[in-house]
């Protein structure tokens, strides 16, 4: 015999443990619990189950849907919780002082406290599975902003069901029908966005929306007219999935489907969990199981809290400490997340969720003040952080190579600390405090800015250096390139050369590319090139990637038949992991952070490796980012490093004058 419809479902307060359980162990081990990710798929099931049931049983009863009441209810079940997460987190975040965080925390409390979260992630490209993206201490509100999105959505489109339908049967029946169209189409939509390697696709609404709406499938025909499944049948299927539901949480490699088929397995089983599971635990006398479900529906009541409270702790610790979370740490932090939890799920989320006081059941109170509150505390905050940002520093002031042409190549040759920086004036930003024995070589380097789009990371070409000049050079590569964009543009200011940027994010300049659009763009510049356009060719390519020596060599080869000359940069180093974190944690002294060059410089550079078997000019800085066997992470003022293989671009411009330099003293352009 079936429990009540209204009676409490344990089973869903297991998996609401095991899921979050999953997803804090991911955060803190991502080695070993490898795909506990998944933990809030499993999230996105229930939560669509539950509310589903909620929608289905008040039309069951009164025959519609009070839509306002509805997200009154949901905003004083998820806001309060949320905005004291947030608030703490802000609060922390302005205390430390990171100017990395500064610059950032304002537009994530608003996207967080705004339900939008998923789309400002989506907006600035990051990467849920690249640990070198900068972190933020709200990030994972996206998932929350995705169901509180379905939230929104979802009762009106069974608004539009009942102006259509009449009676209960038919109207379940429509709603299976929406609900099924709606998960096809949105799961077809996944599994396109994981074929191109969209990395926004992780945090995409529509297309996390078949997980959602498969928990509201199952809501909707269980409401239906049928014959249960036997109870020891049910029973059976229901252990077996458990145990995959948990086993998955293991399987390596999953990561690659997100958000289709690498979310499957959870988003299935968690489905069949539900269908199958009985609304009360069998009773039994063993204390082990008594003790498990009690623990489990223990950690399932504050699974909601722990959620907000695990990430922001788990990024902020280090930065309160001063050095990397250890295991023991870890453990220390997670107990303050589970505590924190518990005095937010007895003190804030219980008395608003279950309040008797009138004023918190009203809705034109609830709603103002839900909205006077998140505005005030979005407010505030931006405020500080801008009152607490330190004010940027002096811009570089560039400096030209000598344009006395007869000084620099009749003149000998001066070597200087491995580099020749012959006709460079003397200056001390950046590389320059280096090279010239600056006395602000340690100097507390100014924030790295904020990461924005640039107008040239695209596939059709950019304009930049001396616009008249009568001397045209190709400069072509990946996100590495594009990093090197802006000293190019003074190089070319320097040189008095009209240089084209083709510099596109993962695009690699090579015959055959797997993506459209670099494809596209490869062929226009072997195009340019075969015709005579261009005097000179310069590229820049990441180490990290899967293109191979052959297929630069045959490139390559391809521009040296044409007649024009190339040059080649060698790619700049890489931090480990240890040294990311370790340079986060110091952002006011990364140099505290010990790196070498033997870790800089691990992987084959296959495009370098390519232009020596060529005899093509090499553009070598390694001596300026690794020398006296370390690699500095601060120079003169700057930060190295924007993440854990792209150089500062800010950096990479106190570059420019070595880089012409190199390039004027090749002699690579003949003039007449």
């Amino acid at each position: 015999m079936s429990a009540p419809r209204n009676a409490i479902r344990v089973d869903i307060q297991l998996l609401r443990a095991v899921a979050v359980v999953s997803v804090v162990l991911f955060h803190f081990w991502p080695g070993r619990v490898v795909s506990g990710f998944a933990g809030v798929d499993v999230f996105f099931v229930i939560s669509g189950f539950l509310i589903t049931s909620l929608i289905v049983r008040e039309i069951e009863s009164t025959g519609k849907l009070n839509l306002v009441n509805f997200w009154m209810r949901r905003i004083r079940r998820i806001l309060p919780a949320a905005l004291v997460v947030i608030a703490a987190t802000a609060a922390t975040v302005l205390a430390i002082r990171s100017p990395e965080m500064l610059a950032s925390i304002g537009r994530h409390v608003f996207a967080s406290t705004f339900s939008a979260e998923n789309i400002l992630l989506a907006a600035e490209k990051s990467d849920y599975f690249q640990s070198s993206n900068a972190l933020s201490p709200l990030q994972h509100f996206w998932s929350l902003a995705v169901e509180e999105q379905f939230y929104l959505v979802w009762p009106l489109v069974v608004l539009l069901v009942l102006a259509v339908t009449v009676g209960f049967a038919r109207r379940i029946r429509m709603l299976a029908i929406v609900v099924g169209v709606s998960v096809t189409a949105s799961a077809v939509l996944a599994v396109w966005l994981t074929a191109v390697g969209d990395v926004g696709a992780y945090y995409n609404s529509f297309a996390r929306a078949w997980e959602i709406g498969l928990g509201a499938l199952v809501a909707v025909l269980a409401a239906r007219e049928r014959p249960p499944i036997p109870d020891r049948t049910a029973t059976a299927i229901n252990r077996v999935t458990w145990v995959l539901l948990i086993a998955t949480f293991a399987v390596p490699g999953l990561e690659a489907g997100v958000p289709s088929w690498g979310v499957a397995p959870a988003v299935v089983l968690t489905a069949v969990v539900i269908a199958t599971g009985n609304r009360r635990p069998a009773r039994t006398h063993n204390p082990v199981v008594r003790g498990f479900v009690a623990v489990g529906h223990w950690v399932g009541d504050r699974s909601f809290s722990l959620y907000l409270w695990h990430w922001p702790i788990l990024i902020l610790a280090p930065y309160v400490i001063g050095v990397e979370l250890s295991t023991v740490t870890k453990i220390v932090a997670i107990a303050l997340a589970v505590g924190l939890s518990e005095l937010t799920y007895r003190f804030v989320e219980t008395p608003v969720r279950v309040a008797r006081t009138p004023f918190l059941r009203i809705p034109v109170v609830v709603g103002p003040i839900a909205l006077v509150t998140s505005a005030a505390l979005v407010a505030s905050v931006m405020f500080t952080a801008t009152a607490v940002t330190p004010p940027p520093p002096e811009q570089f002031n560039p400096v030209a190579v000598s344009d006395t042409e007869s000084s620099y190549f009749d003149e000998p040759r001066t070597m200087r600390k491995g580099i020749d920086i012959t006709g460079v004036a003397r200056y001390c930003d950046g590389a320059g405090a280096w090279l010239f024995d600056c006395e602000n070589l340690n100097a507390t380097p100014r924030p790295v800015p904020d990461k924005t789009d640039d107008p040239c990371d695209r596939v059709k070409p950019c304009d930049i250096g001396d616009a008249s000049s009568d001397i045209t050079v190709a400069f072509v590569g990946d996100s590495h390139a594009l990093e090197l964009k802006n000293a190019m543009d003074l190089v070319g200011t320097f040189l008095n050369w009209r240089i084209v940027s083709f510099t596109k994010s993962a695009c690699k300049l090579k015959l055959v590319h797997d993506q459209p659009g670099c494809q596209k763009r490869n062929a226009e510049v072997l195009e340019r090139v075969r015709a005579g356009e261009f005097d000179l060719v310069i590229t820049s390519h990441s180490v990290r990637s899967s293109t191979t020596e052959a297929e630069y060599h045959a490139v390559f080869a391809e521009i040296l038949a044409s007649g024009t000359p190339m040059a080649v940069f060698r790619d700049n180093p890489f931090l480990d992991e240890d040294t990311l974190e370790c340079k986060r944690i110091n952002f006011s002294d990364p140099n505290v952070c010990k790196f070498r060059p033997a870790d800089a410089y691990s992987k084959v550079d296959n495009s370098a490796n390519a232009a020596a078997d060529l005899g093509i000019h090499i553009i070598d800085l390694s001596e300026v980012f690794c020398h006296d066997n370390i690699c500095p992470l601060a120079i003169g003022g700057y930060h190295l490093f924007r993440d854990r293989d792209h150089v500062n671009r800010e950096f990479n411009e106190t570059l420019a004058p070595l880089i012409a330099a190199n390039l004027a003293g090749a002699r690579l352009i003949r003039t007449e």
